[in-house]
């Protein structure tokens, strides 16, 4: 069975004084084993099809020649109740550019305003697929954007394209400060963790989600390295 290890680079948006008196958990995620076929797939829109000459690639798994990947959730997942963080007043910008999602993995925080903004050159239909909260289904026009909160903490929440259904994007919605999504190095930095003692958890699409128990206080904790089995066909 193959095995993911991931790493997370930290989420832009501003860092707190709170935060900043806190540590900086850091870490790293890569692919054991041999990494399977990159896919690709030709797009039948007439406006982005000629950007991808190759056929669009796949952004379900996406791992580097040293098997690091790109785009999994990193977060924390239980310590932190009871505590309360004030919510950023910037949003967090989506793109819907060449007929996909800008970015393709992102955090949130509950109550914070996500940007949807259209730059492709033809009408998307966004469709949010949440559990916990109200769903989302908002016509865009060339140029066209719309602001939405999602009011629960909630992993994951799935963006698609009622229009071009191969378009699809994930939202971690969390109730604090602290996660980060993987970079393309495959690495990570969640920084300003208060003391205490904590459940990470990392998300990927492709593979099972996995924890980590975590004591922050005192030194900076040593880097964490994750290994996610992949889902089963």
């Amino acid at each position: 069975m193959r095995v993911c290890l991931l790493l997370l680079f930290v989420v832009a948006g501003g860092v707190s004084l709170a935060q900043e008196a806190g540590s900086t958990v850091t870490g790293v995620v890569k692919l054991n084993g041999e990494p399977r076929r990159a896919k690709t797939m030709n797009i039948p829109c007439p406006h982005c099809a000629p950007l991808y000459p190759r056929g669009m690639a796949r952004e379900d798994l996406v791992v580097d020649e040293e098997r690091n990947i790109r785009g999994a959730f990193v977060y924390v997942k239980s310590g932190l109740e009871g505590k309360k963080f004030p919510v950023p007043e910037t949003s967090v910008l989506v793109e819907m550019k060449g007929c996909r999602y800008e970015p393709h993995v992102l955090g949130v925080r509950a109550g914070q305003k996500i940007r949807l903004l259209n730059r492709d050159p033809h009408n998307h239909c966004v469709h949010g697929i949440p559990f916990d909260n109200r769903e989302i289904n908002v016509a865009l026009t060339p140029g066209q954007d719309f602001e939405k909160s999602f009011d629960k903490p909630e992993v994951m929440i799935r963006l698609k394209d009622d229009v071009y259904p191969w378009m699809s994007a994930w939202l971690g919605v969390v109730d604090h400060p602290f996660f980060a999504v993987t970079g393309p190095d495959g690495k990570f930095a969640i920084k300003g963790l208060p003391a205490g003692k904590y459940t990470i958890e990392v998300w990927q699409p492709e593979c099972r989600p996995a924890t980590h128990e975590l004591e922050v206080g005192g030194k900076e904790p040593a880097p964490m390295e994750w290994r996610l089995e992949l889902k089963k066909d």
